[in-house]
C-alpha cells in the first residue's frame, strides 16, 4: 500500500512539473502578445500623430492665406498698393507662415518617431519576455524531472 502511495506521489510530482512548464510557456506567450498589441497601438498612434500634424499644418496654411489676403485688402483700401513696405510685410508674413507650417509638420514627425521607437521597444520586450519565459519553463521541466527521477531512484533502488 505504501508503494502505491509513493508511486501516486511521484506521478503527482511529474504532473505538477508538466503543469508548471505549461503555465510558464503560456505566460511567456501572453507577455509577447501583450507587447505586440502595445507595439501595434504605438504604430497606429504614430500614424495618427502624422495625420494630425498634416491637418494642423493645412489649417495653419489656410489661416495664412486668409491673413495675407486681409493684409493685401487693407493695403489696397489704404491706397498703398503692392510696393515697398507692403511687399516686405507680405514676404515676411509668408516666410514666417511657411516656417510655422514646417514646424508643425516637424513636431508631428518627431512625435511619430518617438511612438515608433516605443513600438520597437515593445516588440523587443515581448521577444525577451517570451525567450525568458521559455527558458524558465524549460528549467522548471528539467528540475522537476531530475527531482522526480531522484525520488524514484531513492524509493526503488
Amino acid at each position: 500500500m505504501a508503494q502505491v502511495a509513493t508511486i501516486a506521489g511521484l506521478a503527482l510530482s511529474a504532473i505538477g512539473t508538466v503543469q508548471s512548464f505549461a503555465a510558464a510557456r503560456s505566460q511567456a506567450k501572453a507577455q509577447r502578445q501583450a507587447a505586440e498589441f502595445n507595439a501595434a497601438v504605438a504604430r497606429r498612434n504614430a500614424e495618427v500623430a502624422r495625420s494630425a500634424a498634416r491637418q494642423d499644418a493645412a489649417a495653419q496654411r489656410r489661416e495664412t492665406i486668409r491673413r495675407l489676403g486681409s493684409i493685401r485688402a487693407s493695403a489696397a483700401a489704404s491706397g498703398l498698393g503692392r510696393e515697398g513696405s507692403v511687399i516686405d510685410i507680405l514676404e515676411e508674413s509668408a516666410a514666417n507662415a511657411e516656417l510655422d507650417h514646417q514646424t508643425i509638420l516637424h513636431k508631428g514627425e518627431l512625435r511619430a518617431i518617438g511612438l515608433l521607437d516605443s513600438a520597437n521597444l515593445f516588440e523587443a520586450e515581448g521577444r525577451n519576455a517570451e525567450r525568458t519565459g521559455n527558458q524558465t519553463a524549460t528549467a522548471t521541466l528539467l528540475a522537476g524531472t531530475v527531482d522526480t527521477v531522484g525520488q524514484a531512484s531513492d524509493i526503488f533502488f
